[in-house]
């Protein structure tokens, strides 16, 4: 590990590792690295790869992380940016140059060099990093953004307006979705910017003076009906678009038919999603009863884990419920809104099904509460901050699997969405 962030990176990692509890991070698998990633994404809405942690913890990287994985890190651990975490441990550079393990630092001296620079710290966060003019109180609901969807469907060419007149920083930002890697630079006297959406959903653009966010503009990317799509490993920047989705009266995708659309795509692991967006209006994310009958077996296209996703967009917040194999438990972390469960640390054993035969899995929002139930089993999960209007359903299975009915309505019992395949 040979740059100038190699000291700070290695305190970064130690301030991990105690936060976590888990001991060092020399005895941890991929599934600590995995919850690890998303943890990190709960907490600051950045996404760092499986690689990317492996690399910073194994300090097999060739030149310095990207300044949003920094980022990421320093928040994680109660900070406000990299350079406010440097700022505060700057005192104590020697000494942390000097570190040659995780072992030889007390409490005593993290919170004093954590507690006396935090001032600094701060000031020089704001003037440099952000490059903010003195008095200037700028946030986004001071910055004009807005947007222009040309198409419909996907690929769809969104343009975006902005005024940035009014905030002076060094650089500015544009980023498509949650996911950070989607961030570019703009010009500070651009007025637009033009982006093309791959996925359907709803979306969440943002703009960014310095690592600051000024502005943020929802983006509904609608579908007609339930539209299926495939990638590899990881979403790829443009899938591959499937539209016979419907076979033998299953919304089911046979293997042979994704290998002719997008060659090799079958090869690894990939996964198969299947989408509805924008069409429910009526129906509120926090009162919704939504029951689906569908396998993910082996025999037909499914992975090893059998693993199967609902996605649940809301106008505020979102929802992912996993299932999977019961071998393969431990892998899921639950997420309803605000509330985060992670599989390695709770009992997650009713998410654990048979997916090999046909299940049928009801999932019932009301009163903050989501309450999940299964051929045999079930499991209820509280949270605090309101999902908002139903804006979109996806379901992904990992491999090729089949959905045989989908049936959508609000608690009350209307309107009513029902599919049939």
């Amino acid at each position: 590990m040979s740059n100038p962030h190699s000291a700070y990176i290695i305190r970064c990692l130690e301030l991990i590792e105690e936060k976590l509890q888990w001991g060092s991070a020399h005895g941890w698998k991929q599934r600590d690295f995995e919850q690890l990633s998303d943890l990190i994404f709960e907490k600051t809405g950045t996404r760092l790869s499986l690689s990317t942690l492996k690399r910073i913890w194994t300090g097999t990287f060739s030149s310095a992380p990207q300044p949003a994985t920094l980022n990421a890190l320093a928040l994680f651990i109660g900070f406000e940016s990299w350079n406010h975490f440097r700022a505060s441990v700057g005192n104590g550079e020697k000494k942390v140059d000097n570190v040659k393990s995780r072992k030889s630092w007390s409490r005593k001296k993290i919170i004093t060099l954590i507690a006396l620079p935090l001032i600094v710290g701060v000031v020089t966060v704001v003037v440099f990093t952000l490059g903010f003019r003195a008095g200037d109180n700028s946030d986004e609901n001071k910055v004009p953004f807005t947007h222009k969807i040309l198409s419909s469907g996907v690929p769809n060419t969104v343009v975006f307006s902005f005024n940035l007149d009014s905030i002076s920083a060094s650089r500015f930002y544009f980023q498509q979705t949650w996911n950070d890697k989607t961030r570019v630079s703009i010009p500070s006297r651009s007025n637009n910017y033009t982006s093309i959406y791959y996925y359907p959903g709803y979306h969440t653009a943002k703009l960014f003076a310095g690592n600051k966010k000024i502005a943020e503009e929802k983006v509904l990317i609608k579908t007609k009906g339930w539209e299926a799509m495939a990638y590899a490993d990881t979403p790829l920047k443009m899938p591959a678009y499937l539209s016979d989705s419907i076979n033998d009266g299953l919304l089911y995708i046979p293997v042979e038919a994704i290998e002719r659309k997008k060659g090799g795509i079958t090869k690894g692991e990939f996964c198969v999603r299947f989408y509805n967006i924008g069409t429910f209006d009526s129906i509120s994310a926090d009162d919704f009863e939504l029951t689906a009958r569908l396998r993910n077996d082996i025999e037909h296209g499914g992975l090893t884990c059998q693993d199967v996703r609902f996605f649940i967009f809301g106008e505020q917040k979102m929802m992912v419920i996993p299932f999977s194999s019961p071998g393969c438990v431990g892998n899921l972390n639950l997420s309803v809104s605000d509330t985060y469960i992670a599989g390695q640390n709770n009992d997650l054993s009713a998410l654990g099904i048979n997916l090999s035969e046909w299940q049928n899995i009801s999932l019932t929002g009301h009163q903050n509460t989501l309450s999940i139930v299964t051929n045999k089993t079930s499991l209820k999960a509280s949270y605090k901050k309101a999902m908002g209007k139903l804006m979109g359903i996806m379901i992904e299975f990992k491999g090729s699997g089949a959905l045989d009915s989908v049936v959508l309505k609000s608690k009350a019992g209307d309107p009513v969405h029902r599919w049939e395949f």
